[in-house]
């Protein structure tokens, strides 16, 4: 049983596949319980008695892209443990060449890029929903004056600083 687990396949031994593989699965399993206690803990910092705040209406913003912040992460992190094959490979009479070139660029630098831009991306997501609570905070607490031009400028830097993310994210 252990030279099964010790065999390479892609120049890697199956038990590395395994672990990636566990990884994977409990990322899967577990990112919600971990997401909500990450926002839990954001909550906490942001949270004052006067401001009347729901944690639900928190949890509704930040739990879903920081979810999938946590997955993409965990997953990237678990894929970089495995080996990129390099040369080619006869699997059942297949011929396998991991390591082709698309316009002078190796398939792997591609598949790291695509991690990367997939991090970055949801990482903005999640900055955005951050941003939109920070935004309703500040509503909270400009509903109290008497004056509605408060309740403008936040709408209007709101938006001002979803755009300057967006545009510094790109």
């Amino acid at each position: 049983m252990n030279d099964f687990f010790s065999s390479i396949f892609l120049e890697n031994p199956i038990s590395r596949y395994l672990w990636v593989s566990l990884a994977v699965v409990a990322a899967f399993l577990f990112k919600r319980v971990l997401a909500r206690y990450i926002a839990g803990l954001i909550y906490r910092t942001f949270w004052k008695k006067d401001l009347r705040l729901k944690k639900q209406e928190f949890l509704g913003l930040v739990q879903v892209p920081l979810q999938r912040f946590l997955l993409v992460v965990i997953v990237i992190a678990a894929l970089e443990k495995l080996q990129y094959p390099q040369g080619t490979y006869e699997w059942y009479g297949i011929t396998i060449v991991p390591d082709f070139y698309i316009y002078n660029i190796s398939f792997h630098h591609v598949l790291e890029v695509a991690g990367v831009v997939v991090v970055i991306l949801t990482f903005i997501w999640l900055l955005l929903r951050i941003i939109d609570f920070v935004a309703l905070l500040l509503e909270q607490r400009a509903d109290l004056t008497p004056d509605q031009g408060d309740n403008q400028l936040i709408v209007f830097f709101k938006d001002f600083f979803k755009v300057v993310l967006v545009l510094i994210g790109v």
